[in-house]
């Protein structure tokens, strides 16, 4: 029998007689009993403090220690560790009221043949029950770790998306004062000319004047210097003039275009002036090319809505046809459309540039995107766009462009 399996057990039993035929049975059936028999409560209680115990095998009729009292007890201690009733002498309703209260399974002594294919089933199911204890309580740990994790993770996330978007959200300032930036520069050099040539006509009219001045204080009347001189102020006056309006008039588009960027306000006004209104600022970026830009749009045109952003969308589009659209193109042709269409405002943007293709087309308002990366580009100007036509405007905006045959943005919102 030395392959017998050995057998943690408890045999609670008066009999000795009895404890003796279950052991034989125990070995014939394949196990080698470790066993302990016990006829009293206090023999139990002492007994299961050995939580090795694998099975307990019980007597039905025992005039010391009712089975109930020691089931009870069994529970208590050993959980769900199986208890198999033994008797020669049991109704069927006596029987079934002990399954009912957790015994595992009853056997008559006359059919002792079952005892140890019924320890076998029991003992199994105690080895899937036990696996199951554990693969259920593996589960809720990883499920608390899970929960931690993904509490920990969201955390993480939230935390990285708003350093993000307020790193966005100062790229795309970054980008407005860029574009801002340029249109100083280009305000500043076209302020410079007229500047230049009133600042030269006064240093002339100034010498004449005092050459004037002195011949008539030595009493040198001389008709033909005197008429020199009136042509000459005529001629300086009028270059002054023309140089202060034009002057003026930059300042004044500028302060309008920068008013509006800054404020965001909404207002109306009319639309193909402030179109020209852009381009005036934006002309001298245009002027050192041989590009050109037109405007169709009816001249009484008027909607409310938000020249600072639609003046920032248009010179996006400017910016991005003359540094991607025409590079290496020496003459392009921008071409804006603008009508109003039962109060909505339909404006198209037109360049016969370089164009794009398919998968350009589809990233080309996501952030960050740049067909320029590495050469101080950002990629931000066009998602800038989108925002200010479908946030700020309320409308939609569309590319349509091929490799080679320029970019069409059709624009509408209401008017």
């Amino acid at each position: 029998m030395e392959n017998n399996r050995p057998l943690h057990v408890i045999i609670i039993d008066d009999s000795k007689r009895d404890v003796q035929l279950l052991v034989r049975a125990l070995k014939r059936g394949g196990f080698e009993p470790d066993f302990l028999r016990i006829d009293s409560s206090e023999e139990l209680t002492a007994a299961l403090e050995d939580k090795t115990w694998e099975i307990a095998i019980s007597d039905y009729h025992m005039p010391n220690f009712l089975v109930e009292d020691a089931l009870h007890l069994w529970q208590e201690n050993m959980g769900d560790a199986p208890f198999v009733v033994v008797s020669g002498a049991i109704v069927d309703e006596e029987a079934v009221s002990l399954l009912l209260s957790g015994a595992h399974d009853f056997i008559r002594k006359d059919k002792l043949a079952r005892l140890t294919p019924a320890i076998d089933r029991e003992l199994r199911e105690v080895e899937v029950r036990r696996k199951r204890r554990e693969a259920e309580q593996a589960v809720i740990q990883l499920n608390a770790t899970l929960e931690q994790r993904v509490v920990e993770r969201t955390m993480e996330l939230q935390e990285s998306l708003a350093a993000l978007q307020k790193t966005q959200k100062q790229l795309v300032e970054s980008q407005k004062m860029a574009a801002l930036g340029c249109l100083v520069t280009g305000v500043a050099h076209e302020i410079n000319t007229p500047l230049g040539i009133g600042i030269t006509a006064t240093s002339h009219l100034v010498n004449a004047t005092k050459n004037l001045r002195d011949n008539l204080n030595s009493k040198q009347d001389d008709v033909h210097a005197t008429t020199e001189y009136i042509k000459l102020a005529d001629e300086s006056l009028e270059m002054i003039n023309g140089s202060l309006k034009k002057v003026a008039d930059l300042v004044r588009s500028f302060k309008n275009i920068a008013v509006d960027q800054c404020s965001g306000d909404n207002r109306k006004f009319n639309f193909k002036e402030q179109l020209e209104e852009i381009l005036f600022i934006y002309n001298p970026r245009i002027r050192n090319t041989k590009h050109t830009v037109s405007i169709n749009c009816p001249d009484n045109l008027v909607i409310n809505s938000f020249p600072g952003a639609i003046s920032e969308v248009i010179v996006n589009l400017l910016s991005n046809s003359i540094k991607h659209g025409f590079e290496d193109i020496e003459q392009g042709k921008i071409e804006i459309t603008a009508a109003n269409s039962s109060g909505t405002l339909r404006l198209t943007y037109e360049d016969d540039g370089k164009g794009m293709d398919e998968k350009k087309v589809e990233r080309l308002f996501e952030p960050f995107f740049t067909t320029k990366r590495g050469q101080g580009n950002i990629g931000l100007g066009m998602n800038v766009v989108y925002n200010l036509v479908n946030h700020t405007l309320g409308g939609q905006i569309q590319c349509q462009s091929r490799l080679g045959e320029g970019v069409k943005f059709i624009i509408t919102f209401p008017a």
